[in-house]
């Protein structure tokens, strides 16, 4: 062990040696190479290393070449000594020497030359102003490509020194992006979180949401938001202003003449012009095929639009105004969507019968949207005008419904107040009720008159339901103000079908504040109705029945199965205080006016056509590439044109407007009928769309027209439409033990439930009715009849055959669903252009005679090929009950005559599997195919313009930033580049509209001038 503080002896010895060996290593030389110039008195390494070693190889190579040159020498004497200079065609003399190649230094001179260069070059190196000179040179490139044009702003001196401080401050951080982390934040981390939950909640837009996140969370500077805000600005302004792709840039290539043009002659007077105009109307709207030409059928079209009436046209009128190219193929004679009576005699077999219910709504919403589809040179309106439905005296009456039970009591006299005023009717029988104008306050008033439904005050007029307002008691008004409140931000619900599926991925953790996410509409649509009527309306059952009247008229659907989404639209559509209008000239008008756009156009408007097939690429299905994602939907081939149902195998394929924008095909005719025309190979790759075959088909429709000799003022037809709903049939409420109110299911007396009862190989359904012993229509309950189904039809005789009972639909008089309208009694020109003349339309369901439903996914309904003439006979003359019990003031005699037509297929049901289904939207599995129409929305005027108006943007492809942020769709590009028409006193004056207004308003004079005789008469009486 060795101890601290004493060396050993060997110890001493060992450090001299290392001692030693040490200053040795220190005093010897290090070798260094030759070339190495540290050190050394010229700097000059060209002179000193380049220029001796490339001399040096210079001559090197000179010597080489004249060494070359002698062997060359020697060589070319021996070989001509053989005398291969005169035969060199001898093999042994074709061995000529070849002369050595002269090298860069073959001569003496060059390598001087050389050498005076190296000399040259080591001057110039030597000399240190070349590199001044690189540096300058350098510097003034900088500046240029920094500054470019403002350089000799940036270069004075001034500015210059202002530069260097600003730079300095910006080095010293006063200048930084991010707040410092010595300054104080506004808020803390959690108080931030907070406020951004708030906003959300509140319903803040997205970009206020992202702005206050960039200031509070991540503290960016406030210039710094602001140049960014700027920036972003004038990028979005921008692309707001762009033009849309394929549209024409001169604006007067978008502006069309009115389509009824009249010629200018000096024996014309107003009378004559008048005329000319009325005719205009008298025609169908649309080329019939069999007339079409030729070059017509051969056209290239950019978008093909399968459907009639005026949501049909509307979207083509709206994609012609977008430069597209527009082709109409209407299986009617009248694109317009009115029928005729063929076997009509004379004049009558051109009138046209309005078979839609062609009520509108919310006018001047519907006005506006419509415009850009209509505006031609004169008139905003495409010349088109819209009369609100009724008149003065009945409050503008727009519907009459009836629902079994509804209003009934055993209170068979009035009740009067101390000064004589009706307090409740009596009402010892089903009440039609009167749906007029006036909004909620005139439902409410009329709910509490006709059914006792508390009371409503209107001074001051309660329209939020959270007031608790003491002077009103009426759960109509309740009902009307929640639907109200729902139906807010149902457009942005429609809007969200427009956006990708990748679109709502990436803005879901965003939510409303994008227009995305769920909405309150939404979470209404996809649950039944009745769960809203029994909790909002819990006591009164007839307020119940008529608020469901109100929700949906027409399909014939119970609330129990029946979706929210189409009662809140419906109901916000009657809570209006207008009422509701129709256009002035009918459906042809309208339908004439979007004509008129398309065909100005360079489009085609063609009827009379059937489909047979889509026609898509051919490709192959394996090289489709399908999405990994099972959520997402697959993808089709592209469709590109169809083929028609004709002797001569007609197709009309789509043509591209560029390489960039291929064509489209939209289809109103309805999802079920649309993926029936994809051909079965193509549709096992495509699939259907999501949802669909959840979804059920709407039981067809018969329309039945009659034609009645003489005017709406002689026979007093109303112009408001009549209803029987049993589908709304008042609830059967019971009380249980402990004083509770159940409420029971409308329309239990028309649909009946049904008990299953399963066996080994077969399930039958038996329908067993209800009745009530005090109910006077015994005909109100359905007749079963048994009628096998087969589950697999190519396949008789499949073991798994069900035999099913159902309940045979029958119509019935006095008990089952129809509807009854007078179109000539809603348009005040219709007598102009047919004197003495009105239309009649009955609606009713199709029954089990003509339709069948079929057992598949989806449910829908199969057309019969032929019914006899007995059934139809019978079926008319038990319609015709209802309408002469109805309307007594007709008679058999006043019917010239009658048609059925149809079934017509009406689209799917209402139900909330419709507005669930994600599938439901414009686009599709298959690029090319678009839906449009009713579907996509509702079953009603409104309904179809919307759909219309989606699929018209889903074919521009406008994306979600422009709907979120640009206010960029079909129409605010058409309001900022079309022109604005004459609206001149002059033009208006001299009849710039399809039906001249000075007749409409010489009938309101003549309607006042009635009223005022009928109320003094009315004062006569009662002072007699």
């Amino acid at each position: 062990m060795v101890r601290m503080g004493r060396t050993p002896k060997g110890w001493a010895a060992g450090a001299a040696a290392a001692a030693a060996k040490s200053g040795q290593s220190k005093n010897k030389k290090k070798k260094s190479s030759s070339k190495l110039q540290v050190g050394r008195v010229s700097s000059n390494v060209i002179a000193s290393v380049y220029a001796p070693l490339l001399t040096d190889m210079a001559i090197e190579s000179s010597e080489k070449y004249a060494k070359e040159l002698v062997d060359y020498e020697d060589e070319l004497k021996s070989w001509s000594k053989d005398g291969c200079s005169l035969n060199e065609k001898e093999e042994s003399c074709r061995n000529k020497p070849k002369a050595p190649s002269r090298p860069l230094f073959g001569k003496q001179s060059t390598i001087e030359v050389f050498k005076d260069m190296l000399r040259d070059t080591s001057r110039a190196v030597s000399n240190k102003e070349w590199r001044a000179r690189v540096n300058a040179a350098k510097f003034e490139r900088n500046l240029d490509e920094k500054y470019g044009y403002f350089r000799p702003f940036a270069t004075h001196p001034t500015v210059d020194k202002y530069l260097k401080i600003l730079q300095r401050k910006h080095a010293l951080g006063a200048f930084s992006v991010i707040r410092p982390s010595s300054e104080e934040a506004p808020l803390g981390l959690h108080a931030s979180i907070v406020v951004l939950f708030m906003m959300y909640r509140n319903k803040v837009r997205m970009d206020g949401v992202i702005l206050a996140f960039l200031f509070l969370v991540v503290g960016l500077q406030p210039w710094a938001l602001v140049c960014g805000v700027s920036l972003v600005t004038m990028r979005m302004n921008k692309r707001r202003m762009e033009r849309p792709k394929g549209m024409k840039v001169n604006p007067e290539d978008l502006e069309v003449e009115p389509y009824y043009e009249i010629e200018d002659g000096d024996d014309d007077d107003e009378e004559t012009a008048r005329r000319k105009k009325l005719e205009v109307l008298k025609s169908p709207v649309g080329t019939p095929y069999e007339e079409l030409k030729k070059d017509a059928k051969e056209e290239g079209y950019n978008v093909i639009i399968m459907g009639s009436g005026p949501d049909a046209l509307f979207t083509g009128a709206l994609l012609s105004r977008m430069g597209r190219k527009v082709l109409v193929l209407s299986q009617l004679d009248d694109a317009s969507g009115c029928l005729t009576n063929r076997s009509a005699k004379g004049e009558w077999a051109t009138v046209p019968f309005d078979v839609q219910d062609g009520k509108i709504g919310r006018i001047e919403f519907q006005q506006k949207l419509m415009a850009p589809a209509l505006c031609t040179t004169m008139d905003c309106q495409g010349g088109i005008r819209f009369a609100p439905i009724g008149t003065e005296a009945d409050g503008y009456a727009y519907d009459v419904i009836t629902v079994p039970k509804m209003g009934r009591s055993t209170n068979n006299n009035p009740e009067y107040d101390e000064d004589g005023t009706v307090v409740a009717a009596a009402n010892n029988g089903d009440v039609p009720f009167v749906l007029r104008a006036g909004g909620v306050s005139a439902l409410a008033q009329d709910a509490h008159l006709f059914l006792g439904d508390g009371w409503y005050d209107t001074n001051p007029p309660t329209l939020d339901i959270n007031t608790n307002n003491p002077n009103s008691n009426s759960s109509t008004a309740t009902y009307l103000n929640v639907c109200n409140q729902l139906n807010m931000d149902g457009g942005s619900y429609y809007t969200q079908k427009l956006f990708t599926d990748r679109s709502k991925a990436l803005f879901g953790p965003l939510g409303s504040t994008a227009g995305l996410g769920a909405s309150v509409y939404g979470d209404a649509s996809i649950r039944y109705a009745s769960d809203f009527l029994n909790r909002i309306v819990p006591l009164n059952p007839h307020v119940r029945s008529l608020m469901a009247a109100l929700g949906l008229r027409n399909e014939n659907l119970s609330p129990r199965k029946c979706s929210m989404g189409v009662h809140v639209s419906n109901v916000n559509a009657c809570t209006d205080n207008t009422g509701f209008c129709y256009p002035v000239g009918g459906p042809r008008a309208l339908c004439h006016a979007f004509r008129n756009t398309i065909e100005k156009l360079g489009g085609k408007v063609v009827t009379g056509v059937q489909y047979n097939h889509f026609l898509f690429e051919q490709v192959d299905a394996t090289t489709i590439r399908q999405p990994n994602n099972p959520n997402m939907d697959k993808v089709g081939p592209r469709c590109i044109g169809i083929q028609l149902d004709h002797p001569s195998n007609t197709s009309f394929n789509l043509t591209p407007l560029d390489s960039t924008i291929p064509g489209s095909i939209i289809s109103h005719e309805g999802f079920i009928p649309t993926m029936k025309l994809i051909p079965h190979p193509i549709r096992e790759v495509g699939g259907v769309p999501k949802g669909l075959s959840m979804l059920t088909e709407r039981r067809p429709l018969l329309y039945i027209t009659c034609a009645l000799n003489g005017s709406a003022s002689d026979f007093n037809l109303p112009a408001a439409d009549w209803w029987r709903l049993p589908n709304c049939s008042l609830p059967k409420d019971s009380v249980d033990a402990n004083g509770m109110v159940i409420q029971g299911d409308m329309g239990d007396d028309y649909f009946s439930d049904a008990t299953i009862d399963q066996h080994e190989d077969a399930t039958t359904i038996t329908a067993t009715p209800t009745t009530d012993s005090n109910d006077k229509h015994k005909e109100n309950t359905p007749t079963t009849a048994e009628f096998n189904v087969d589950p697999n039809p190519q396949k008789p005789g499949h073991p798994s055959t069900r035999k099913q009972t159902y309940k045979k639909t029958k119509f019935h008089t006095g008990s089952s669903w129809i509807r009854i309208s007078f179109p000539s009694a809603k348009d005040p020109n219709f007598h102009q252009r047919y004197p003495n003349k009105s239309t009649c339309v009955i609606t009713i369901e199709a029954d089990d005679d003509f339709v069948k439903c079929l057992d598949t996914t989806p449910k829908h309904y199969a057309i019969m090929p032929k019914v006899s003439k007995d059934i139809v006979l019978r079926l008319l003359d038990r319609v015709n009950k209802d309408l002469f019990n109805t309307f007594p003031q007709l008679t058999p005699k006043s019917i010239v005559n009658q048609e059925l037509h149809g079934p017509f297929n009406v689209g799917l049901s209402h139900t909330p599997e419709r507005y669930a289904a994600k599938g439901i939207k414009p686009t599709t599995t298959y690029p090319g195919l678009y839906m449009g129409g009713k579907e996509l929305t509702l079953d009603s005027f409104s309904g179809g313009m919307v759909g219309g108006w989606m699929a018209a943007n889903a074919v521009m492809g406008y994306d979600l930033v422009d709907y979120v942020w640009l206010d960029k769709n079909v129409s605010k590009d058409l309001e900022r580049y079309l022109p604005c028409p004459d609206l001149s006193e002059d033009g208006f004056e001299n009849g710039d509209v399809a039906v001249p207004l000075l007749d409409l308003k010489k009938q309101e004079e003549d309607v006042k001038v009635d009223e005022e005789e009928q109320l003094a008469e009315g004062d006569t009486s009662k002072e007699k």
